[in-house]
């Protein structure tokens, strides 16, 4: 996000700051409070909300570009495209995260088969997987691919 912002962007960040569901007591409280901090002073609005419950929040064809970046089995990741995507304005992007994690299917994280399937329902013309698969020696990057489209 602060990247995003340094590049004079108006940011919102979903999150509400669970794991698996469920508010664990003062698990997430730093994260939420670390974000805080490191963004203070940016065009940045931190929504403590389910992905779901902030859809609300936005008016349809509204924004420039979302990364979904949530729970990873498929209801709720084909739920969160399908979701936010209606709120991406036509050229706008479709993004997001773990696109590349394929090996740890049973224990449910279903990225790339939920991206797949909304892309060829959505008759998306063109998918594109960002980074390598194979790790440069020295090169720091996100061991995770992330994937986006165009809204057409």
């Amino acid at each position: 996000g602060i990247t995003l912002c340094k590049a004079g962007l108006k940011v919102y960040g979903v999150d509400a700051y669970v794991r698996d569901g469920y508010k664990v007591e003062g698990a997430y409280e730093n994260h939420y409070k670390e974000a805080a901090v490191n963004l203070k002073g940016y065009d940045y609005t931190i929504i403590n909300k389910f992905s779901m419950d902030a859809l609300n929040d936005f008016e349809d064809n509204s924004l420039d570009f979302v990364y979904i970046d949530a729970n990873h089995t498929l209801p709720y990741i084909s739920a969160d495209i399908f979701g936010w995507e209606r709120k991406v304005r036509k050229g706008g992007i479709i993004s997001g995260h773990d696109y590349g994690v394929v090996r740890r299917i049973y224990e449910g994280v279903h990225v790339k088969f939920a991206v797949d399937a909304c892309v060829y329902l959505m008759r998306v013309p063109k998918l594109y997987i960002l980074g390598r698969r194979a790790k440069i020696e020295g090169e720091k990057r996100d061991r995770w691919r992330s994937f986006f489209w165009f809204k057409t």
